[in-house]
């Protein structure tokens, strides 16, 4: 186990993202921290450091296993991984330099080193065929793909980095990659972003998990409102005709439960952390269906459906 140093990481730093990361899966999962030890072999006292940013898993292969048994998505579990290990020796390098009295070298700022050079491997030493994330396009979202953030919200300050992590050069490849210009010809370019096949729609995604499923890739928030510091959002994908509720500034024991007008629900306990998202229910218009935020005392909806478009009304329970 690798120690950060750190009582609480910054929340946007790298490590601070990655811990964020696996509290939420954590959360997904329902286990408790005993259960999750057992599973993966690693100590509780361990799984709570992860959780709050306060220690790294010693490598790689440790921490995709986590993210196995989290049912998390390997690519990310990894790419966070990288970023926040390379974040953390990097941090540790400068105060080695600095309890030396040697001047930190500044991240650099200029364009990306020339094709065929290398450059300097991390701490880790990172091979130069370490398998990036893909960088989303540089456009606008398009209406029906608002707030992309479910899986793209981990990745993309990986991209964009912080000077920490562009010394190692990982930042530097990726952004080398952004298609700022158009691409050339060829047989393998498009000129059209691939879209994400969902793996559910409608009825089948009852139940399932946004992320796993690949239904949060076309997200959008159709619906919110407050409770004081508790935000609720009905989130929507078209492509999975399906909605879930999610809560941000929560306490633990808060739920977030979405409801459609056929009276289906799901929710889901924060049970880690201050955030949480509900399993799915089916609707092929988002207007029809409402999310809530329920705490110990009280609960706050978004608007639920008018009389005659079904559902249990404004009248009806959570």
């Amino acid at each position: 186990m690798s120690t950060t140093g750190q009582r609480g990481p910054d929340p946007e730093s790298h490590i601070g993202r990655f811990a964020a990361y696996l509290r939420e899966r954590f959360q997904r999962s329902g286990m408790t921290l005993a259960q999750l030890e057992k599973l993966t072999g690693i100590s509780d006292s361990s799984l709570s450091r992860y959780f709050t940013g306060q220690a790294l898993p010693q490598d790689e292969k440790t921490a995709s296993r986590l993210g196995r048994v989290l049912r998390a998505d390997r690519f990310v579990v990894c790419d966070l991984y990288r970023a926040a290990r390379a974040e953390d020796q990097a941090r540790k390098r400068a105060a080695r330099q600095q309890a030396r009295g040697r001047p930190v070298q500044p991240a650099p700022t200029g364009p990306p080193p020339p094709a065929g050079s290398s450059p300097e491997p991390g701490p880790q030493g990172l091979p130069d065929d370490t398998p990036l994330p893909q960088p989303p396009p540089p456009t606008e979202p398009q209406p029906g793909a608002l707030d992309q953030r479910d899986r793209r919200r981990w990745l993309t300050p990986v991209l964009v980095g912080s000077p920490a992590v562009i010394i190692t050069g990982v930042v530097t490849l990726a952004l080398a990659n952004l298609p700022t210009e158009p691409a050339p010809a060829g047989p393998r370019t498009s000129g059209t972003p691939t879209a994400v096949e969902p793996l559910c729609r409608g009825r089948d995604c009852r139940g399932k998990d946004a992320e796993a499923t690949r239904c949060a890739a076309s997200a959008q928030t159709v619906q919110d409102t407050w409770l004081r510091g508790l935000h609720v959002e009905l989130r929507y994908s078209r492509p999975c005709a399906a909605v879930w509720a999610r809560i941000t500034g929560a306490l633990v024991g808060d739920i977030a439960e979405v409801v459609n007008r056929h009276g289906v629900s799901q929710r889901a306990p924060v049970r880690w952390g201050k955030d949480v998202y509900s399993p799915m229910v089916e609707t092929d218009d988002p207007r029809t269906a409402w999310a809530c935020g329920i705490t110990p005392t009280e609960e706050t909806c978004t608007p639920r459906p008018a009389a005659g478009q079904g559902g249990r009304g404004s009248g009806g329970g959570a």
